[in-house]
């Protein structure tokens, strides 16, 4: 009696031992598999966008989504004016967006609150020289880690830069527009042929301000710079010889009478600028502004930036790109999203159905851009010497820097000379960055 009571109880025991177990193993068996092992979540991410959005906003969302499907992404345009102080307020109050836009300075990488994607290149095996190097480097590496990564999308991706020039207004002055290297003085000279006053026509709109000197590679050509390469000092630098004789450049050539006074630019330039309407022969200008490019009536082309013998010379170029917030809860559904945007496949939709430059340099050759009658001329300057824009270098440049403007300008208003200007520019900007960097350390 014992021993079957035993034996039905083992039974029992096993039975309810075999049901209580299949379940679980169903379950196991049975469970989703969700692409990338990301389980479902939404992921907020930030644009800075006209209103509207960008062209391609949705069907980059769409295209992820389809790779991800359980990844909801929660896209948020927020407005150009004041951007970049949201971004910043949203991350001192611990409420940033998992991903944002992202074009400040690289040394705001080093506050803490943006994630260092090393560790994420490296599991994944991400080759970062598939992009445009060295700038990309240039633009998202602090300390030798990237802290973002450039993206196809943001109304630019890789944005190259040139001298454009009129070719209609070329051809009535009889200039054959060099296809090559061609020097700093040869560009004086097709300024001054181009310029018809009369007709309202200006050879160049470089040097009516200070800008041609920060903005574009001009005063690197004359072997100057803004500010130092980490962006922490403007003393023996705005105020270097070099400089001095690269914004003595500028004023000459304004003073010469082929610069297109403000004045006139402003009544004469429409949304774009006085190049896009016929003012203007010869304007440095990037990729941002392609579509205004190819619908100019007068025809586009791109000469390089112009040689200063003695010097290295140097192109430009910029990108825009992704940074991921140090605190998101969605960190990998982030890497996600930026590592699609960065790659080939979103790139060659980017590019060939939005006109988007993509970040992936075997992406311009895969859809033609390369060798596209305009485009094919930005491409050619990938190979040729880039550093990092002065106003890239530090968070405190545009706040520092104003002075050096405002001697410019007394100096072409007044007829002072340069030199003290500057030097009294940029005493005062050194003051302002110590400053401000002594309250961050």
């Amino acid at each position: 009696m014992k021993k079957s009571r035993l034996v039905a109880s083992a039974a029992a025991v096993a039975t309810l031992v075999t049901t209580m177990a299949a379940p679980t193993a169903w379950a196991r068996t049975t469970a989703p598999h969700y692409p990338g092992g990301i389980a479902p979540t939404t992921l907020t991410v930030w644009m800075d966008a006209p209103t509207g959005g960008y062209p391609d906003q949705a069907a980059q969302i769409a295209a992820f989504e389809k790779v991800y499907p359980q990844i909801h992404v929660n896209m948020v345009d927020v407005p150009n004016a004041g951007y970049s102080q949201k971004v910043q307020t949203a991350l001192a109050g611990n409420s940033a967006p998992d991903v944002w836009l992202y074009f400040q300075p690289v040394d705001t990488f080093g506050r803490g609150n943006i994630q260092n994607l090393t560790s994420y290149i490296t599991r994944d095996h991400l080759n970062t020289s598939q992009w445009f190097q060295p700038i990309t480097r240039l633009r998202f590496t602090y300390k030798g880690d990237y802290y973002a990564v450039p993206i196809s999308s943001g109304g630019a991706g890789i944005d190259f830069s040139g001298i454009l020039y009129n070719k209609t207004l070329f051809k009535q002055a009889g200039i054959t527009a060099p296809t090559g290297a061609y020097t700093i003085d040869q560009f004086d000279a097709m300024a001054k042929k181009l310029t018809d006053s009369k007709k309202v026509i200006y050879g160049t709109d470089q040097g009516a301000d200070s800008g041609f000197a920060v903005y574009a590679p001009f005063a690197w050509n004359f072997g100057a710079d803004v500010t130092s390469l980490d962006g922490h000092k403007f003393l023996g630098y705005m105020n270097s010889a070099n400089m001095k004789r690269a914004l003595n450049w500028g004023l000459s050539l304004e003073r010469s009478g082929v610069v297109i006074p403000s004045s006139i630019s402003g009544a004469v330039g429409g949304l774009f600028g006085p190049f896009y309407t016929g003012h203007v022969a010869m304007s440095f200008d990037a990729l941002w502004d392609l579509q205004q490019m190819r619908k100019a009536s007068f025809g586009v082309g791109v000469m390089r930036f112009p040689t200063v013998p003695g010097h290295k010379t140097y192109a430009w170029a910029d990108t825009v790109g992704d940074a991921m917030w140090a605190k998101s809860t969605h960190k990998d559904a982030a890497w996600a999203w930026m590592k699609f945007l960065s790659g080939s496949q979103w790139g060659a939709v980017a590019a060939t159905k939005y006109s988007v430059s993509p970040v992936v340099k075997a992406t311009w050759s895969q859809t033609g851009l390369a060798t596209d009658p305009l485009l094919s001329q930005f491409y050619a300057t990938h190979t040729q010497n880039f550093l990092l824009p002065s106003y890239e270098r530090s968070q405190f440049f545009s706040e520092c820097s104003a002075d050096f403007s405002t001697a410019y300008s007394k100096a072409l208003r007044t007829g002072q000379d340069i030199g003290p200007l500057v030097d009294a520019a940029a005493k005062s900007g050194q003051s302002c960055l110590d400053k401000d960097y002594s309250q961050i350390k």
